[in-house]
């Protein structure tokens, strides 16, 4: 969120977590791709739903439908990250519809998320949760604990109070 923002000075600690580029927010796009049917269903194995790893690192995560089991109509892929996932059997059945959102083109968003490593998290930890010219530092990363939602809600909590 820093990024659009001019900031005053902070303590050494803070200012080190903010400017860090490892502990900056990272970019990500989640895309959803339209297929003319459901070839997941037919194949083998057949996935009936949920997430799949798939072997390449620049495919990410999948995540195929589980409303609608065993339908005939077309079917919709979620997928996040980056990278080539057009072998030619999808690239077939494929419709050309498609809905992305990579959140560092959103002009409403800063970014996707933070990962700070171990080291960096006790450093920072403390210093996230002093207020510095009325500033109070909430997102997943300033919580205890490093779990997307439930470290948002906490830490969204104890910023509000």
């Amino acid at each position: 969120m820093t990024r659009f923002m001019v900031l005053p000075r902070f303590s050494s600690v803070l200012d080190r977590a903010i400017n860090e580029a490892d502990v900056r927010f990272k970019s990500a796009c989640k895309v959803a791709l339209l297929f003319k049917e459901r070839f997941w269903e037919k194949g083998e194995p057949q996935i009936f739903g949920g997430y799949s790893k798939p072997s390449s690192d620049l495919v990410g995560a999948l995540y195929y439908p589980v409303y609608g089991l065993n339908k005939s109509r077309p079917g919709l892929i979620m997928h996040c990250r980056g990278g080539d996932w057009s072998d030619r059997f999808a690239r077939e059945l494929y419709t050309g519809d498609y809905e992305r959102l990579c959140w560092l083109q959103d002009q409403h968003t800063a970014s996707s998320w933070c990962r700070p490593d171990i080291e960096q998290h006790k450093l920072y930890i403390p210093a996230y949760h002093n207020t510095e010219h009325n500033t109070i530092f909430i997102g997943e990363h300033t919580a205890p604990t490093h779990a997307w939602l439930s470290s948002s809600l906490h830490s969204s909590v104890r910023g509000s109070i």
